[in-house]
């Protein structure tokens, strides 16, 4: 499975989207969760009629329509895996005002990487 995070803000409130490819269910997949931890998700493919779609274009359609903007690269990254079949992925990318940032999971421990980009976002926010 390869996994892509963004952190942003929406209406006012911390949101992280997570996308990527699930290698063994064959298709992508999405959760958006707004503000502090919940029990469920803002939005999750698995409430969708097709839950693993073939091609991102019905979450781009649902990132559209609640106005969350993400870094293109993401998009196209997140393809990639798909068409290469990927899994053992993990990427953060951030967007802010100083540009874009990619930064990769090389060794596996994603909580200090989540860690430091939630410090990271934090400052001047």
């Amino acid at each position: 499975m390869s996994q892509h995070h963004f952190y942003t803000t929406h209406q006012s409130q911390k949101t992280h989207v997570l996308m990527g490819w699930d290698r063994p269910l064959q298709g992508y997949f999405m959760v958006i969760e707004k503000g502090e931890m919940q029990d469920e998700p803002y939005w999750s493919n698995l409430s969708q009629e097709e839950s693993h779609p073939k091609t991102l274009l019905p979450f781009i359609v649902v990132l559209e329509q609640l106005n969350i903007k993400i870094p293109q690269r993401m998009i196209i990254e997140i393809m990639e895996d798909g068409a290469n079949n990927a899994g053992n992925k993990e990427v953060i990318h951030v967007l802010n005002d100083f540009g874009y940032m990619r930064i990769t999971d090389q060794s596996n421990n994603v909580n200090d990487i989540n860690a430091m980009f939630l410090k990271y976002a934090s400052k001047g926010n």
